[in-house]
């Protein structure tokens, strides 16, 4: 779990906390070691803007929510281990992804450069795609932009090839969106049916796509 600390739960908590609760729960059930700890995604700019809008500290305002919202989840009565809990916005926390960086960035495993963001003038912060809803931000609601900053970026091109390993068992939703950020694929697969196709194969034509295999050609690198 790892709620924004707005200040009050929700529908969505409620909804998305009980199914994560009933999976945990019943793989408890089923004699599993189930870790199901609290997070709260409390650093960033969101948090100060809104402490800015409310004349409050920004840390204030953001513990005085974590503590509102822990108190209305407890209510809940769901299985989480509150002996786990952390914020993002905890110096414990964050000094550990600061130390982690510091290593990516001697492995040469980051760099920085420009690139163009889905940007939320009212909030004055960074979009992901899922959260621009009908040209809009999810949160403020306000037309969003398009332009140009300068970020760091994780060099997870260099992983393509293991990101897309078919033994890693991703969803499939998951492994085709990976495949389409990255660019620079080495390889193209193109398939095509045997001819002539004997009795068997032909029988098999209404066998469902995800049941049968389909033979292919592996080209070169291309671009």
């Amino acid at each position: 779990m790892f709620p924004y600390p707005s200040g009050r739960i929700h529908m969505g908590h409620v909804r998305n906390y009980t199914m994560g609760d009933v999976i945990a729960r019943f793989r408890k059930a089923q004699g599993y070691n189930v870790l199901h700890p609290m997070g709260w995604d409390a650093f960033g700019l969101p948090a100060e803007n809104a402490a800015r809008d409310k004349g409050v500290n920004p840390r204030d305002w953001t513990y005085d929510n974590i503590a509102a919202m822990r108190k209305e989840l407890k209510m809940m009565g769901l299985a989480i281990d509150w002996s786990r809990e952390f914020a993002t916005c905890d110096p414990e926390y964050y000094a550990q992804q600061q130390k982690l960086f510091v290593e990516f960035f001697k492995a040469g495993l980051v760099y920085r450069a420009e690139a163009d963001v889905n940007w939320d003038p009212v909030d004055h912060t960074v979009l992901a795609n899922e959260q621009v809803i009908d040209g809009k931000g999810w949160r403020s609601g306000a037309p969003v932009e398009r332009k140009k900053l300068s970020q760091w970026f994780f060099k997870i091109t260099a992983y393509s090839d293991d990101l897309l390993n078919p033994i890693i068992r991703w969803q499939h939703r998951l492994r085709r969106r990976t495949r389409e950020r990255q660019p620079s694929s080495r390889n193209a697969i193109v398939s095509a049916h045997p001819k002539p196709r004997s009795r068997r194969q032909r029988s098999s034509a209404s066998t469902p796509a995800s049941r049968r295999r389909i033979p292919s050609i592996r080209t070169g690198r291309c671009r």
